[in-house]
């Protein structure tokens, strides 16, 4: 009897033995597998770390060189303006020349400032002539503001052909969105250049049905009553 108790507990301790085997080798496999894991979630998180410390590197030297871009321009376009200002004929031509193609976006506002407060009547009267060849929409309501002004007749009169000329481009842009199925770019387009419209002869009706049917989405109406609105504007 105590022979076969010695055999069952031999048996049940080599057992215990093995399943203790086994429950320690799943473990050492789980804690392999979890610090697998975990290195792997760790390099990734270094990786994506260097990644994002890289991309805001390169996005501060960006910016850093774009206001580096930005004060180079400033400094040329203050030198070219005084040259205009203080220079001859021919230096002004050269300075409003290199103006242009190097501040284009700078450019008509600082013909506007020029057209609008500078001491010299000659230097007034060229940026207003420029603002008609080069100007845009804001050009245009600062020409109206000058033709509205206590300025000389003279200027006044440059000021309203040169508004004119803008006009004439900013209404042509619109009729070619027209022809070209960009209904909705040129109902903006004219929706945009409405005020510089108020006082000159306008088909009241059209211009009222152009306003409904932009305000319901309506662009292709929109455009079409617009086209007809300006249709009696002599320039």
């Amino acid at each position: 009897m105590e022979s076969s108790n010695n055999k069952l507990k031999s048996k049940f301790s080599n057992r215990t033995t093995t399943e203790i085997s086994i429950r320690w080798k799943k473990y050492e496999i789980m804690g392999k597998v979890f610090l697998g894991l975990f290195g792997i979630l760790v390099t990734f998180f270094i990786q994506y770390q260097q990644l994002r410390l890289s991309k805001a590197i390169e996005k501060t030297n960006k910016e850093f060189e774009s206001s580096r871009l930005i004060i180079s321009q400033g400094q040329l376009a203050s030198t070219l303006i005084e040259n205009i200002i203080m220079g001859n004929e021919k230096e002004k031509q050269i300075a409003l020349a290199i103006l242009e193609t190097t501040s284009k976006k700078m450019f008509p506002r600082i013909m506007e400032a020029l057209a609008s407060g500078a001491l010299d009547k000659s230097i007034r009267k060229k940026a207003i002539q420029t603002l008609g060849q080069k100007g845009d929409r804001e050009s245009a309501i600062v020409l109206k503001k000058i033709v509205a002004s206590n300025v000389p007749k003279e200027e006044r009169e440059a000021a309203l052909e040169a508004q004119k000329q803008i006009m004439l481009r900013l209404i042509s842009t619109g009729r070619t969105y027209y022809e070209t199925g960009l209904y909705q770019s040129a109902a903006e387009e004219f929706k945009n250049i409405e005020n510089l419209l108020t006082g000159l002869e306008l088909d009241k009706a059209e211009l009222g049905l152009a306003r409904i049917a932009f305000s319901q989405k309506d662009y292709k109406s929109a455009a079409e009553h617009y086209i007809k609105a300006i249709k009696k504007l002599q320039f």
